[in-house]
């Protein structure tokens, strides 16, 4: 990964560049999105699993009655943000949901089990 977005900032200030941008550029990595401005006390950590151990791709996870949002990546891995303990819901289509309650700084491991009869799951 960090090769990719070593080759992709290495490609922007080429295309600058190239195209002889007159003015000064100044390129800051990491880029502001990716500062340590999330404590590690201030998350929720965490990988959810199916019930064969294979990681979950894109499954939701959310602060129960908020809005915030989060979805795993290619490795069911999610960083959540959270003010305090809480109650977080993990859910897939087609499993069951599955209600943890957490505290800031925890890292967590999900397994979401297969929902066999789809009117219950929904």
């Amino acid at each position: 990964m960090k090769v990719f977005k070593t080759i992709a900032l290495a490609s922007a200030l080429a295309c600058l560049t190239a195209c002889g941008s007159s003015k000064n550029v100044s390129v800051t990595y990491p880029p502001a999105s990716y500062s340590s401005v999330e404590h590690a006390d201030s998350v929720v950590t965490g990988v959810v699993y199916d019930s064969y151990g294979e990681p979950l791709i894109s499954a939701a996870v959310q602060i129960v009655g908020q809005k915030q949002k989060v979805a795993t990546d290619l490795y069911g891995k999610f960083t959540l943000k959270v003010s305090g303990p809480c109650k977080i819901k993990v859910y897939y289509i087609g499993y069951y949901d599955e209600i943890i309650k957490v505290k800031p700084g925890q890292n967590i491991k999900v397994t979401l089990r297969e929902c066999n009869d789809l009117i219950e799951c929904y």
